[in-house]
């Protein structure tokens, strides 16, 4: 919640639960009922990170990697420091550019399993 991190990042991936994106694991522990977000900070990445650990996105055991960092926090807040927005997607769905800060309500919704 107040601790700041700074990198070139190719994706910050915040979330409540283990799978996003077509069913790809990545977060390290997510917990839909801990109340708190699952972040994941994807560093630095080149074209052959990318291809090299394409498998490792589906298996969950990309968040092993030293590129990419994991937090439980229930707020984040994303500044861009650069030119060239980058794009906000939600669910698989664009919705904006830039920068953007998420916090959790509590029990605003219940998950039931």
């Amino acid at each position: 919640n107040s601790e700041v991190k700074t990198s070139k990042s190719l994706m910050v991936l915040v979330g409540l639960c283990g799978y996003s994106g077509g069913g790809m694991q990545l977060t390290k522990s997510p917990n839909a009922f801990d109340s708190l977000f699952d972040i994941s900070i994807a560093k630095n990445f080149k074209v052959i990170d990318i291809i090299k650990n394409v498998t490792k996105l589906f298996s969950g055991k990309i968040v092993d990697s030293k590129k990419v960092d994991t937090f439980k926090s229930n707020f984040i807040k994303v500044e861009i420091k650069e030119d060239g927005l980058p794009y906000i997607q939600a669910d698989g769905e664009l919705i904006g550019q830039g920068g953007f800060t998420a916090s959790i309500i509590p029990k605003a919704f219940s998950f039931y399993s």
